[in-house]
């Protein structure tokens, strides 16, 4: 929970009697730059807004805009000072913004010391249009009271017996729920794992802030097989609550529950990988977590110079392996670049060509949450053949092969490079077929130096094969790329061009 002083200067003079929104009603404002009475907020404009809410209101403020980005914060003030309580960025659409939050209990009354019970909502936005839209309301004021007041604690270490019933209330857009208080320490890791046979399982942790909800963590599939595992870490001292739900809203039956603390972390230094040196690496419950995913991971080191060519392989039986490589910015990683798939199977295989000198952070991680297990990791070294462009004939089928060192397409996929020679007007049908890639044609010319993309295709010849037919309104030289769809994809294809009368006949696929 952060705390934001606002000075004085900033805080618009009309804050007790700003706009109050309408369920159901759009409102259209505008931001800008008043001289000298800009309202910010760290830098950043805003207009602010009110709305009166109760206990069980599924709440949504959505905001719409052309000219700049949009979020919104949603907070409660104690005299001078604003808490925030929900800060969203999450509509799909460019530039929007969309805010849902349900509310366990309704906030405390207003006072010279309290919280103000209609919390202002602060649009960061310039033509804005504003609408608060009423969710159903799911979960009704007399049960969610009830539902906190009378939470039975979750005990440490102890399986918990539960039962959601069809007529028990819903929650967040989701199915039913029980409500149930966490007795936990800041600074504990636990482990939360509820299991049910007939619905799909769903957890959340919650606490309260001046009567509005705010979710702290959340799982759905964790235990795998629908059950749910919630790894969470409190920060803070106070009370929190487990709300133990169906993901779908006609979700019901038993379930149980269980909380567990976990071992603490264990921060190791990265290790040091040589060239062509594989190492083998453990992923466990004491390894530290990435931020937002929970996956657990081990950190390497390699030093590297620009333009090397690095191929970075994780292979494991046990674990979906994932790979990613960056550097140190002070105390985070910066991550350029990953892969999931790469090495085939649950494999992951990473190329990447290093920008500068220095020193290069490498992520071994798991791609599930909380899987753990043994793998292998290792970096080589690819050279680069020097780039040669082969001549095509009309009519014959040129046989090539996609190899490690080959050159290198600005999006990391490997390609053997062609040309032609062409007249005026004339018409040309380019082919490629393998039985083992996903074949991808680029059809272009130098420009300054550059290579321009004229005309590509991916399967215009079926299936994997890849066909372009284009009719050239200047004479002269082109290129061909016989590129590949994947960054990690290596094999043999054929690559045809016809012309003229040839290149209209239809061919068999």
């Amino acid at each position: 929970m952060t705390s934001i002083l606002v000075p004085r200067s900033d805080i618009p003079a009309q804050l007790d009697t700003v706009v109050g929104l309408v369920f159901g009603a759009c409102v259209d404002g505008l931001s800008r730059i008043r001289h000298g009475r800009k309202k910010r907020l760290l830098a950043i404009m805003f207009d602010t807004y009110r709305i009166r809410v109760s206990a069980g209101k599924s709440v949504t403020n959505l905001s719409q805009a052309r000219l700049m980005d949009t979020y919104f914060k949603r907070v409660t003030k104690r005299d001078r000072a604003f808490t925030v309580i929900a800060v969203y960025d999450g509509c799909p659409l460019r530039h929007h913004a969309r805010i849902q939050q349900a509310l366990l209990s309704a906030p405390a009354p207003a006072g010279t010391n309290g919280p103000i019970s209609t919390p202002p909502i602060m649009s960061c936005l310039r033509h804005l249009t504003a609408a608060v839209l009423a969710g159903a309301v799911s979960l009704f004021a007399p049960t969610a009271e009830a539902q906190l007041a009378s939470a039975p604690a979750l005990p440490l270490g102890r399986t918990v017996d539960g039962t959601l019933t069809r007529s028990g209330p819903a929650l967040n857009e989701r199915g039913r729920f029980q409500v149930f208080r966490l007795d936990v320490k800041p600074g504990t890791r636990y482990s939360i794992v509820m299991r049910a046979d007939d619905f799909d399982s769903f957890l959340s942790v919650a606490r309260q802030v001046d009567g509005l909800t705010d979710y702290l963590a959340s799982d759905d599939d964790g235990a795998s097989n629908s059950n749910a595992r919630l790894r969470w870490t409190p920060k803070d001292a106070g009370a929190y609550y487990l709300v133990a739900q169906s993901l779908k809203a006609d979700g019901a039956g038993n379930f149980t529950l269980r909380i567990d603390t976990m071992p603490a972390v264990i921060n190791t230094p990265p290790r040091t990988l040589a060239l062509g040196v594989p190492l083998t690496g453990e992923l466990a419950e004491t390894d530290p977590a990435v931020a937002g995913t929970g996956s657990y991971y081990d950190l390497y080191k390699i030093t590297a110079r620009k333009g090397q060519r690095l191929s970075i392989e994780m292979s494991a039986a046990d674990i979906d392996a994932f790979v990613g490589i960056g550097r140190m910015l002070g105390d985070s990683l910066d991550i350029l670049d990953t892969d999931d798939d790469g090495g085939g199977a649950k494999n992951a295989r990473l190329r990447y060509t290093v920008k500068d000198d220095g020193t290069y952070i490498i992520r071994a991680q798991a791609l599930d949450v909380g899987s753990t297990g043994s793998y292998r990791i290792t970096v080589s070294e690819t050279v680069v053949r020097p780039s040669v462009s082969v001549n095509l004939a009309s009519g014959v089928a040129v046989s090539g092969t996609i190899v490690e060192g080959d050159e290198e397409a600005d999006d990391g996929t490997l390609f053997d490079g062609y040309r032609i020679t062409v007249r005026t007007g004339e018409t040309v049908t380019i082919t490629m077929r393998s039985a083992t890639l996903d074949s991808y044609l680029v059809l272009g010319e130098l420009t300054d130096g550059n290579f321009t993309t004229i005309e590509s295709d991916d399967d215009g010849a079926g299936n994997n094969n890849a066909r372009i037919e284009h009719t050239f309104d200047r004479a002269g030289e082109y290129l061909i790329r016989a590129n590949v769809v994947g960054t990690s994809t290596t094999g043999a294809y054929t690559i045809r061009v016809d012309r003229g009368a040839a290149a209209r006949k239809p061919r068999r696929s």
